[in-house]
């Protein structure tokens, strides 16, 4: 597996992308949520993963979605995901997060999922 990547961006003024690369898992979903964490201290609540690049996911990282979502809605915000690699995808399907949150194949209606 390959290690995990993290690189954030701005959609738009109040929308944070971070590009998830590599493998999210029991060993490397830390490193999200402490991204993850400094972006709420930093008061973003938008943020969108971008997921195509997103080799492996596990359990334990779909957890650090679940939980970045329900911190980001306490604060009026909320994420997306763009783009998820079909790998991602159908963990995020089997865990059922396919009707609980977002998904857009663009950034302008990953956009405007969050406004």
């Amino acid at each position: 597996m390959s290690a995990l990547q993290l690189r954030t961006g701005q959609l738009a003024d109040d929308v944070v992308v971070i590009d998830v690369a590599g493998s999210l898992d029991s060993h490397t979903h830390g490193q999200l949520e402490a991204l993850v964490a400094r972006l709420f201290k930093e008061r973003h609540y938008k943020i969108v993963f971008r997921l195509d690049r997103l080799d492996y996911l596990a359990s334990a990282g779909a957890g650090a979605f679940i939980a970045a979502n329900a911190e980001a809605q306490d604060h009026g915000g909320g994420i997306c995901f763009l783009q998820p690699s079909r790998s991602a995808r159908d963990v995020l399907n089997v865990l059922g997060l396919d009707r609980l949150l977002p998904f857009a194949q663009d950034e302008e209606t990953a956009v405007d999922v969050l406004q």
